[in-house]
């Protein structure tokens, strides 16, 4: 997992009053840090376990991250990620890339079949436990709503400003839950180059 530092540059030195963990799994590691346009900062994991021989690469990018650190620290996915949104319905066919808002009661779960990898997403009791394919991911402390990013062969979770991701098959999703459950397509940022 990554973790940080909390605390203050005082003659060029910093001072970590707290080190805290930003990752949770085994995905996400080597955080970059930047400032957006607007001068937050904001982070990008490299995301092990993607890809593969087979692929023709390995590894990818993950989604940007606010950082936020006003009561702790959260990481929250950018707003520019809502610039790609298009509506869609968790009745109807969607695509390989989605974004999906699962708000929960004190219980609940949420599935998302993609392609042929079964995600699973259960509420109890104010924590969330992530599964694919059976595997666990992690368990994290819920605030009542979990965010989950598929872009094709890779998802991306957050949960109460705590990230965790893996490998997916990727493919059509299908999504299936209780409690609310809001999904947007997201367009592909760049053209693909067929090759």
């Amino acid at each position: 997992y990554a973790a940080c530092g909390l605390g203050e540059y005082r003659n060029g030195e910093f001072i970590a009053s707290d080190w805290l963990r930003l990752t949770w799994g085994d995905s996400h590691y080597a955080p970059s840090a930047f400032q957006d346009e607007v001068g937050r900062w904001c982070v990008l994991f490299w995301m092990r376990g993607i890809g593969g021989d087979g692929d023709g690469w390995a590894g990818a990018h993950s989604v940007p991250y606010l950082v936020d650190s006003h009561d702790g620290l959260r990481l929250v996915v950018h707003p520019d990620i809502a610039g790609y949104r298009r509506p869609a319905s968790i009745d109807g066919p969607l695509g390989p890339h989605v974004d999906v808002l699962w708000t929960h009661g004190v219980d609940g779960s949420v599935s998302l079949i993609v392609g042929a990898t079964t995600i699973e997403v259960g509420a109890d009791h104010g924590e969330v436990t992530i599964r694919v394919d059976e595997r666990r991911i992690a368990k994290l402390p819920s605030d009542g709503s979990v965010r989950l990013l598929i872009d094709g062969g890779v998802v991306e979770v957050v949960v109460g400003g705590r990230i965790c991701g893996a490998a997916i098959a990727g493919g059509a999703v299908q999504i299936q839950g209780s409690g609310s459950i809001e999904v947007w397509e997201l367009e592909r940022s760049w053209p693909v180059e067929e090759v």
